[in-house]
């Protein structure tokens, strides 16, 4: 998988495969008369959350770390996230969609000498039944 924003670009080994991805949230309130009628407001709004676990080599890790911190600075910019081949994240296989990353904090997890898994979640928008913005 990529991250790309401007001119940088981060390459990654794609998500461990036993994550949800992507997930989605429709936005509406519900609710029921005393009749037992039920009233849905739609609010035409997707939030589409993609939970990546990661098993990263120091220099992978490295790369991610100066990415969210320096290049888009955790959450500030959006930028173009790229699934492996044949994956689709909402928008097509393979397909990049604008995503923000949706944490306060990186989780990084020694699992081996030289070796970390680490966890984001990132995020994109989508309206009525569209899909996520391509990037």
């Amino acid at each position: 998988m990529q991250f790309l924003s401007g001119t940088v670009t981060v390459s990654l080994p794609g998500n461990l495969f036993d994550t949800n991805l992507p997930g989605i949230e429709h936005k509406q309130n519900l609710g029921m008369a005393e009749d037992g009628t039920v009233f849905a407001y739609n609010r035409g709004v997707n939030e589409w959350f993609y939970e990546l676990r990661m098993r990263l080599t120091d220099a992978q890790r490295s790369s991610l770390r100066a990415f969210l911190r320096n290049t888009v600075q955790f959450g500030t910019t959006t930028f173009a996230f790229t699934p492996d081949t044949g994956i689709d994240i909402g928008a097509g296989a393979t397909t990049s969609v604008a995503a923000r990353y949706w944490q306060d904090s990186l989780t990084e997890k020694p699992i081996a000498p030289g070796r970390w898994e680490v966890g984001c979640v990132l995020h994109a928008v989508s309206t009525g039944t569209a899909n996520p913005s391509t990037a």
